[in-house]
Order: C-alpha cells, then structure tokens, then sequence
C-alpha cells in the first residue's frame, strides 16, 4: 500500500500538434500547484531543464519562445503527481518526435514509441483546434481524418488491445483537442460532437471497456490572433493527469470490490465446514476475516483518493462504453 504505483501513458499525436508545449504547460501548471495538485520530474535534471523550457516559452516574445522540433529519439521522463506533497501516482512520459507516429518499423524512434505504447496504461489522443474552426461534415471528415493521423491511432489502439490485461476493466483515453484557443468560440455540444464522429470507433456501442474524456487544451486564448506575442495562460492541461490518476485508483477500488465478494464467499464455505473437517483440514476463517479487514481498509484508501480526484472532473465530458456519463455516475 506504501509503494508508489508508476504507469507508463503515451500521447498519440501528428507533427505540429504541440504535443511538447502541450507537455510543457501541463508540467509549468502542475509544478505551481492545483488545489493541493502538484507534479514534477523525478529526475532533477529534467526538472531544471523543463523548466528552463517553461520560462522561455512564457517570457520570451518572437518565434524563439517555441521549443525546436523534436527530430532525435524521444526522451523519457518519469512525473511524480501528488496531493499535499504526499506522493500519489508516477506517470512514465515518452516525448517523441511527431513524425515517428507515420514512422516505419525500421526506425528506432518508431520502435521506442511502438514499446510505450503496448505497455501502456492510458493513451491520450490529439486533434488540433485548427482542424475544428468549423463544424465537421462529410466532406471534411477524410480530409481531418487524415492531418490528424486518425487511422494510426487506431491501429496503435488495436495493437495496444492485443496486450491489455483481460482483468482491466476500464481503459482511459484522453482526447486532447489541442491549440482550442482556435475553435472556442464553436458552441460546446457541437464541437464534442465532431469529436465522436472524427473518433467514431471509440464512441460505437460495441467497443467496450474504454473511459474517455474529451477536453479541450490551450496555452493561452490569445495565441491563435498573435501565438509569439500573446500571453501564455494555459486553461485545462491539468485534467488529464489528475483523470488518469481517478482512473487508476477507480480500477483498483473495482477490483478490489470483487476481491472483497471472493473472501467472504470463501469465507461462508469456510464456516459451513463440519467438526471433523476442520480438524482434519484446518480451519481457516480467522485468516479470511484477517484478508477482509485488509480489504476493507484498502477499499477505504482507494476511495478517499476518488473522491479527491473526482472533485476536479465535475465539468469535463466523460463517456464510458460509448455512452456519455458523468464522475457522479461512476459511483
């Protein structure tokens, strides 16, 4: 119960997406604080270096603000999430290159990002705003399909099928629509709506045991009229950490309510046994009594951190099975 749980995450996304701003801003914004949230790098070399990267970004005006393109081998960097200081959850973080995403096999950038992404335990998949700015219809559709490399990430999503664990019993994925600051002004509903039916496979009926969250994401509402002199307020990158966090303890919370009916069936055959059969087999209930106490005290930790974490996801757009749902509903 002690030991810190580490998860590897990968986000999906095309070149020119701003997948490493979009990283820098949730770390710069987490690294403040949120209502007792906070995340850094374990590593503290890459704590300076990130936030070197930050400090450029939100102090330098011009296109020198903006990070280089990331044309080597992605980097690797392990986040600590915590509430109060007090550690929750690690998060194993690739940062790649965009175009390893349309790389071959050959490549060794594309083979690092193939290892993270069947190993994964959540997936965040981007779709710039500047592909939303109008409303989406048949026309449009292949073309957006296609800059936003959709038939990738579904075929990274069915490799991924392939090494979950049958016992999971939900699956996040966060879908990121990054650079809003573009599409804002587009009402709510409908740009959701776009969303499911650029992402339809994820959103159909039959498609089972995947938890979405659909958020938009920008570093600052000002960028998309001036992006090297407007101001840097990034609105929502926070969300999709603290959801994978809720995720994660959600799983094990479910997984240990099903824990809790096996020991006291156990236990319930434990206790019909005869005289002579616990003499001559053992009589094992104090030790079930002893595993549900366990139980019980774990499912009360679990709990205590949903419950913490749901507090920040009361207004997102959640959907489970394909079906929209609110965190009230996930119980």
């Amino acid at each position: 119960m002690n030991d810190i749980p580490k998860i590897k995450i990968t986000m999906l996304a095309p070149s020119n997406v701003g997948k490493t701003c979009y990283m820098l801003g949730m770390y710069a914004r987490m690294q403040m604080g949120i209502e007792g949230f906070t995340l850094r790098a374990v590593d503290l070399d890459q704590e300076i270096e990130l936030t070197d990267r930050w400090s450029m970004l939100t102090l330098e005006k011009g296109e020198d603000r903006w990070p280089p393109k990331n044309v080597g081998l992605g980097e690797n960097y392990v986040f600590e999430f915590s509430y109060g200081f007090k550690p929750m959850i690690q998060f194993d973080w690739l940062d790649y290159r965009g175009g390893a995403l349309m790389a071959t096999s050959a490549d060794s950038d594309r083979k690092q990002l193939q290892n993270q992404i069947v190993n994964s335990q959540g997936v965040l998949l981007c779709i710039s705003g500047e592909l939303l700015k109008k409303k989406v219809d048949d026309n449009s559709l292949q073309e957006i399909g296609t800059k936003s490399n959709v038939k990738m990430m579904n075929w990274n999503l069915t490799e991924l099928s392939k090494t979950r664990k049958t016992t999971e019993i939900i699956f996040p994925v966060m879908i990121l629509i990054t650079k809003y600051d573009e599409c804002y002004q587009r009402p709510r509903e409908e740009l959701i709506a776009d969303v499911k039916k650029i992402f339809s496979t994820l959103f159909d009926p039959n498609t089972k045991g995947y938890f979405i969250m659909i958020c938009p994401v920008t570093l600052g509402k000002g960028l998309a009229e001036d992006s090297n002199n407007a101001n840097i307020n990034p609105v929502n990158v926070e969300l999709p950490m603290i959801f994978m966090a809720y995720t994660h303890y959600y799983g094990l919370y479910l997984e240990a309510l099903a824990r809790k009916q096996q020991l006291k069936g156990k236990l319930t055959n434990e206790e019909k046994k005869g005289f002579w059969d616990r003499m001559w087999n053992g009589d094992e209930s104090d030790w079930f009594k002893g595993q549900i106490d366990i139980n019980e005290e774990e499912r009360k930790e679990y709990l205590s951190k949903i419950r913490l974490l749901a507090n920040k996801l009361q207004e997102v757009d959640l959907f489970l099975n394909g079906e929209e749902v609110t965190i009230d509903e996930m119980g």
